[in-house]
């Protein structure tokens, strides 16, 4: 009887420990793929501004305006 709640609480430890390892590694991905949208975020914003500029670099009204 001992040794079987002791194989149980082992058991159960080391399953606790898979578990915990497995919910880290979800975590760790998460936060991977949140890293991921936030720098394809800040890419896009670079490549609009960079557009926008180069719209109002071509744009002759652009310059008028400028120019008052």
């Amino acid at each position: 009887m001992v040794v079987m709640v002791w194989s149980m609480f082992i058991g159960g430890g080391f399953g606790l420990l898979i578990g915990l390892a497995v919910l880290v590694g979800q975590m760790q991905a998460q936060e991977s793929a949140w890293r991921a949208i936030a720098r394809e975020r800040r890419e896009l914003g670079e490549q609009r501004r960079e557009l926008a500029k180069a719209e109002f670099d071509r744009c002759s009204d652009c310059h008028r305006r400028r120019g008052r």
